[in-house]
């Protein structure tokens, strides 16, 4: 079951272009750090 689970994540990865899979890196890491930046925003307003 796994095996065939996997193959198909492999798959289905194959099926996005590289652009659109580098876009949404970039995005997640520009939230990452909008989220990292607020919580220290917010500590430090706290203190």
């Amino acid at each position: 079951m796994f095996d065939s689970l996997d193959e198909q994540i492999r798959m289905d990865d194959r099926r996005i272009p590289a652009k659109e899979r580098m876009m949404r890196w970039a995005i997640v890491g520009i939230a990452a750090l909008v989220v990292c930046a607020a919580v220290i925003i917010g500590v430090h307003f706290m203190s």
